[in-house]
């Protein structure tokens, strides 16, 4: 039985002031009941490949800086006519005015309903350019010269959040589990498609179906009670699994064939994946015994755009790929809204860089910083940090946007772990403590002087979690 964050609390006997101490968090019992008691989800969506940064968020005048100049100087057939983009307000440092890629309608709808964060300029020092370095660093959380984490950075939450063994508090949509989520302690499902991901019935067969799910169900209840822990950790993840997934698949299509309709009108693999999501969510808030998932994972492929990439007209690859994105993040962010927990929803959208400023020819090269979106009920819409310094003096000696952290620097970028900083402290409410020693560790020392990570600056109330 669901409980509320109140019912837990005077259960427990917990004073409110005390919920942010390590001391209750070291009760593993306590921390699994907390984190179902919160009822927050999280919705990470991975844009796969590196996208564009500078035609995502996009001068349309320089303000007191020189940002369209330089950005005119950098895209030549690549770029956005500033007539086209959609206003979203002015960058705090330049005063530049800003604008969205004409495809994200979407995500500019959300932005006009004040639930939708714009994290300019996200990156880490000392960048990597390759998809698997630079993935390895958002993917844990841990700097390029730390020791590398085995877990990702999502599933160190997990573990301190309480999960137990037999939870299954995570769902990947796709054939594997994202590196993101990677931990030993817990269960992630991971499928494409939640239709398919129940027992596997012969089609060829089916007056056998009732007869091989009793079966199927009587083995996992035998492993359950057979008193050793490997058995029974099977059987009670599998008779759980069985029942959720049907659970998820027969309410939501029966109750929410509208919705269901509309995902499959926009006929884009992020509008499949993000329906699967909230066949699970829309379980979840019934009460399926047994099922505490809120936490998800959705990659959109295709951002990797070194050459035909288009730029703002319909039919070009990044502008299909935008907006494929965006339409899809609306209608979720609307079925979530109908079903009355989008207020306990967050959607963290992130890629693995931004791209080079200055186009190659037709298309991008790998780059640096990026904005990375958030979006739910609870957000506080707007623009955040600065957008990066794309004038000659303002790149590194590749071309590509610099991170630095000096004082003096106007165009100071937003350290990505600032960003999930944020979401683990004020969404998922961890002990800063905690995040700093086992999901987001400091730089060792000697690291980069500019980083100002190192000398335990952080920030993680960003300001986009109400």
């Amino acid at each position: 039985m669901a409980i509320s964050r109140r019912q837990f609390l005077a259960r427990t006997g917990l004073a409110s002031g005390s919920l942010l101490l390590p001391s209750w968090l070291a009760n593993p019992f306590v921390r699994s009941a907390w984190a179902a008691a919160t009822g927050k989800s999280v919705v990470v969506i991975h844009l796969n490949g590196g996208n564009d940064a500078l035609n995502t968020v996009t001068p349309i005048d320089d303000g007191a800086g020189t940002l369209r100049t330089d950005y005119e100087l950098n895209r030549n057939n690549l770029r956005l006519p500033a007539g086209g983009l959609l206003p979203i307000g002015s960058d705090a440092n330049t005063g530049a005015q800003l604008g969205l890629n004409p495809a994200l309608s979407g995500v500019k709808a959300l932005f006009d309903l004040g639930k939708c964060a714009i994290v300019q300029g996200c990156g880490y020092p000392e960048a990597r350019l390759s998809h698997d370095g630079s993935n390895q660093v958002w993917r844990t959380g841990y700097p390029v010269n730390s020791a590398p984490s085995p877990n990702g950075w999502v599933g160190n939450s997990l573990i301190e959040l309480g999960y137990l063994g037999t939870d299954i508090p995570a769902v990947n949509i796709g054939a594997n589990i994202a590196p993101s989520f990677r931990q030993a302690v817990t269960n992630v499902l991971a499928f494409e498609s939640l239709d398919d991901f129940g027992f596997p019935y012969d089609p060829d067969h089916p007056t056998d179906d009732a007869a091989k799910r009793a079966c199927f169900a009587a083995q996992c209840n035998e492993a359950t009670l057979a008193g050793q822990p490997q058995l029974s950790y099977f059987g009670s993840t599998g008779n759980s699994a069985l029942l959720a997934t049907e659970a998820f698949v027969e309410s939501y299509l029966n109750d929410r064939a509208t919705w269901a309709s509309q995902y499959g009108g926009l006929g884009s693999a992020a509008a499949h994946d993000l329906r699967e999501v909230a066949k699970v969510m829309y379980g979840v808030s019934l009460g399926v015994p047994g099922m505490e998932t809120r936490y998800f994972q959705v990659s959109v492929g295709g951002f990797d755009t070194h050459s035909n990439q288009g730029a703002g007209d319909p039919g070009g690859r990044h502008y299909e790929l935008l907006k494929s994105f965006g339409d899809a993040v609306q209608l979720f962010y609307d079925d979530c809204a109908d079903m009355g927990i989008v207020d306990d929803t967050l959607i963290l959208v992130w890629s693995d860089f931004g791209r080079r400023v200055k186009q190659n020819g037709n298309g991008t090269d790998h780059g640096t910083l990026g904005p990375v979106f958030l979006f739910g009920g609870s957000v506080i819409g707007g623009l955040y940090g600065n957008h990066p310094d794309i004038s000659p003096a303002g790149l590194d000696p590749q071309g590509n946007m610099a991170y630095s952290q000096a004082p003096a620097n106007p165009y100071r970028p937003t350290d990505f772990r600032d960003v999930y900083g944020t979401v683990l402290a004020r969404w998922l409410c961890l002990p800063e403590a905690t995040i700093l020693s086992q999901i987001l560790p400091p730089e060792p020392i000697g690291f980069d002087p500019n980083a100002y990570w190192v000398d335990g600056n952080h920030n993680f109330n960003l300001g986009f979690i109400a």
